[in-house]
């Protein structure tokens, strides 16, 4: 006889998994042709490489920075895009007489000194001239007042950075060629990173990128090298993305385009866990510190805007402030304490038969929302002190028509961020 026909057992095994929403992950943005689908993960600067990129390429530079941190981040995902833009610049010459003009061209530079009495025609001529001989990959035009220069691609990847920028303001200015349906289209086909590096930061395209990620949810680090960025304007990316109050993009201001700030400053921070570090602080490795005098870093300071500094021999970035006025971090561990409730609570209502409209299915609610905030605690975002609290409502309280629907509102909680210091004053006294 069988022993099944004893006992019989039937084991169903409850190993199914979700998908969490990874915080480590960032997507650099660019306009090449190097393969037609929407996204590439690569996990190191070879396997680009091997897929078509040059070490010039403005995807394969940020990448660099990305991997050139430590800990290194494990991977990075590259998109493209379809709605290639078409680079323009605009330079603008402060009228001096005798006054030299130095602008850097896809690494080349441009320079045009004035006379003893310049006029802005003849500088923007003059400057233009120079410019015009360093490569023919551009166009270049001289206006009255300014000097205008496109490249004759589309999509095409150039970098210019004033080297004078006191005196030749310069501004990345094409129109926004449609980031948001790029980035729509890449969401579709690949929805697991967080972060956004941006290759062509225009102020419409810069603009244009941070409103589709506060829709989606996503974390943008924007790039801007536009001399006025620096000044007391307020046209500029980092002005133009205050006065939207963005809290989900940081303004990083960079003269030099390929220096990818932006790229190497999230590496430093990604690999831990999300509001466990403060930004400010950070030393972003292989990125050159910018000339930025008292003046311009309190302009930059003024927009929020964040850039590169040197404090008693260290290079560090300040201040860590999204364009909102919000620091980072806060903004980074907010989404991630968000989504892990989230997950929890979804990983209960699929690993049980069902949770009962009782009071002890409240509870087991009120569990997983105590064991996130706990986690919280755990990686430093939140603080132990005073300690989280949660409300869930009893059974009874609630509405009829809300249990009929299986429906239950009110579970709430308190919990402080425990923050960063950035700044300290102390004050002594000695005596004899």
């Amino acid at each position: 006889m069988p022993l099944s026909d004893i006992m019989r057992v039937s084991i169903s095994a409850q190993t199914q998994g979700i998908t969490q929403q990874g915080f480590s992950d960032a997507l650099i943005l660019g306009a090449h042709n190097h393969w037609t689908d929407r996204v590439h993960i690569y996990g190191n600067l070879s396997e680009m490489v091997a897929d078509g990129f040059a070490t010039t390429d403005p995807e394969y530079r940020a990448a660099m920075r990305w991997f050139s941190q430590t800990p290194t981040p494990a991977r990075v995902y590259v998109g493209r895009r379809a709605n290639r833009p078409t680079l323009h610049w605009t330079l603008t010459p402060v009228v001096g007489n005798s006054t030299v003009y130095r602008v850097k061209v896809n690494g080349d530079t441009a320079t045009y000194t004035s006379d003893s009495s310049a006029t802005a025609a003849e500088i923007t001529a003059g400057l233009a001239a120079a410019i015009d001989g360093l490569s023919e990959a551009i166009t270049v035009t001289a206006n009255p007042t300014t000097v205008t220069f496109e490249a004759n691609a589309v999509g095409a990847y150039h970098y210019v950075e004033s080297l004078t920028p006191t005196t030749l303001l310069v501004a990345l200015d094409h129109a926004d060629a449609g980031v948001a349906a790029d980035l729509d289209a890449i969401l579709l086909e690949n929805d697991d990173w967080y972060g956004l590096i941006h290759c062509y930061n225009s102020v419409a395209e810069g603009m244009a990128a941070a409103a589709w990620v506060e829709a989606n949810k996503k974390f943008f680090l924007a790039q801007t090298s536009d001399t006025a960025a620096a000044n007391s304007t307020t046209t500029d990316l980092l002005a133009e993305l205050q006065n939207a109050a963005y809290a989900r993009t940081v303004g990083v201001y960079h003269p030099d385009p390929i220096a990818f700030n932006d790229a190497a400053w999230m590496a430093t921070v990604f690999p831990y866990d999300p509001g466990s570090r403060t930004w400010k602080f950070k030393t972003p490795a292989g990125v050159s510190l910018p000339a930025l005098n008292a003046t311009q870093r309190a302009n930059l300071r003024n927009k929020n805007g964040n850039f590169l500094d040197r404090v008693l021999g260290t290079n560090i970035m300040v201040e860590g402030k999204t364009a909102s006025g919000a620091f980072a971090d806060i903004t980074h561990g907010v989404d991630w304490l968000t989504a892990r409730i989230q997950e929890e609570g979804f990983r209960l209502f699929i690993s049980e038969p069902k949770i009962p409209m009782t009071d002890g299915g409240l509870a087991r609610l009120e569990a997983v929302v105590r064991g996130q905030l706990s986690a919280g605690i755990g990686t430093g975002f939140l603080a132990d002190d005073p300690e989280p609290t949660v409300t869930v409502p009893k059974y009874s309280d609630i509405p009829e028509n809300d249990r009929a629907n299986r429906i239950v509102r009110g579970i709430t909680f308190t919990a402080r961020v425990a923050g960063a210091i950035h700044e300290a004053e102390i004050v002594g006294e000695v005596t004899i």
